[in-house]
């Protein structure tokens, strides 16, 4: 029987193009697992509000609106299944992307794919992100098509991919901003005051990489402007502070020592300390009396003037966001009570689901989700268990002193990463909470 031309090269071997294609198809069915599970993609209150402001075409309060537009247009108003294969297609993406990049060999590279696919899908919480109808998914692939970016840059179709991708990344989530400014500071003051492997990133890849995290900045400007008529990356970034200090109890320090003698909006709502509560979301929170969020923080303006200008509550300040940020990098469990509680009819992604996938509302009440029979227990033990696997793993790597170009890129990409994951945990400890989710 003759093979087909264009599925097969002169020596019978499916050709790359279609090999590439097999694999990914793979890859993005493997990192649905959780979501074929579930018996549905899983959600979070937060998928309301991203449902609701892409359908909507409003700027959230507390988000960007770009996540919800990508809802909106991949699920193409019929199914959110839809928008999980796109997710779990970009995460398989990006991890060909990633392999490719330092594997040359491409029999070699597909069976490592395979390999890490099957790998992290069922040892780690990576399907639960793709399977999730959050952008949390992004955070990973930023990192990860960053490093190559940086390290490698691949030929020019890969390279477009990339940086779409990224720009995407950058503007649907904002504490992905921050995250790549820090870690983009920190990486290039060690390549020029330090002699170690990171001094052999190139100025010039250094700089493309600044452009696209500037061009991120600008694409969310761009997109605010568009749908409010105003530049602003974050109308709201004073309530998550005001949410990160109740939360450490420093605000109520800060209240206790000055109510006597200044008269803060807040002093009146006192009477409960305001780390009891849920400070930035409980109906009975002093944020929903004193203007909420429509006032965009300003009533917050006297506290953190004075708080921000004081040297001992910024020393206090410093202390407790260090504490958050170590307890942020140890904060890995996968856990259903901080991930994917029942989120029932009426719920606001339940309440979103009705009007907008209406005839998905059956299979999403029938989830195991929102069922009660949604258990990430024994994944959570196997993901602890490949986390203390891997930390001699990275050791042994980042000590491996064997001289060739790819040791070095590796060991470049680990140091990438291992910044960026710190980095995380300092803006998610020092900007809001410490959360496994993050």
């Amino acid at each position: 029987m003759t093979k087909s031309p264009i599925l097969f090269s002169p020596q019978g071997k499916l050709k790359p193009g279609l090999q590439a294609f097999l694999l990914l198809g793979f890859g993005t069915i493997i990192l649905s697992w959780i979501a074929f599970y579930n018996r549905y993609p899983l959600t979070y209150s937060d998928t309301g509000t991203y449902i609701d402001c892409g359908f909507s075409n409003y700027v959230p309060k507390d988000r960007p609106i770009l996540y919800g537009l990508f809802l909106r247009h991949v699920s193409m108003k019929f199914s959110l299944w839809l928008v999980v294969f796109a997710q779990a297609l970009l995460t398989s993406c990006t991890l060909f992307v990633f392999i490719t990049t330092f594997i040359t060999s491409r029999r070699n590279r597909n069976i490592l794919f395979i390999i890490v696919v099957l790998l992290l899908s069922f040892t780690t919480g990576i399907s639960q992100k793709c399977s999730d109808l959050l952008p949390d998914f992004l955070t990973a692939i930023t990192c990860l098509l960053f490093v190559v970016q940086l390290v490698r840059p691949p030929e020019r179709i890969k390279q477009v991919f990339i940086i779409l991708v990224l720009l995407f990344a950058l503007s649907a989530h904002n504490s992905h901003l921050f995250i790549l400014t820090l870690t983009m500071t920190v990486f290039t003051l060690f390549r020029f005051i330090s002699r170690s492997t990171v001094s052999l990133i190139s100025p010039r890849r250094l700089m493309n990489g600044w452009i696209i995290l500037a061009s991120g900045f600008a694409l969310t400007l761009f997109i605010n402007l568009t749908y409010t008529g105003k530049f602003f990356i974050s109308q709201n970034g004073k309530i998550f502070m005001m949410g990160h200090l109740a939360d450490c109890g420093l605000l109520d320090e800060f209240l206790d020592d000055n109510c006597g003698t200044k008269n803060y909006e807040l002093c009146q709502y006192h009477q409960v300390p305001f780390s009891k509560i849920d400070f930035i979301w409980a109906n009975e929170s002093p944020l929903y009396k004193t203007g909420g969020w429509e006032k965009h923080g300003d009533q917050f303006d006297p506290v953190l003037g004075d708080l921000f200008g004081s040297s001992h509550y910024v020393g206090r300040f410093i202390t407790s966001s260090t504490y958050t940020s170590l307890k942020q990098l140890i904060s890995f469990h996968l856990d259903v009570k901080q991930e994917n509680i029942p989120m029932g009819k009426g719920s606001p992604p339940g309440g979103q689901i009705e009007w907008r996938f209406p005839k998905e509302l059956n299979a999403y009440l029938g989830s195991r989700q929102n069922t009660s029979r949604l258990s990430y227990v024994f994944l959570d033990i196997l993901q602890t268990f490949m986390l203390v696997i891997s930390i001699p793993i990275i050791l042994y790597a980042l000590l491996f002193r064997r001289k060739n170009n790819l040791v070095k890129a590796l060991r470049i990409a680990t140091y990438f990463i291992l910044t960026f994951i710190v980095c995380n945990a300092i803006v998610c400890g020092t900007l809001t909470i410490a959360n496994s989710r993050f």
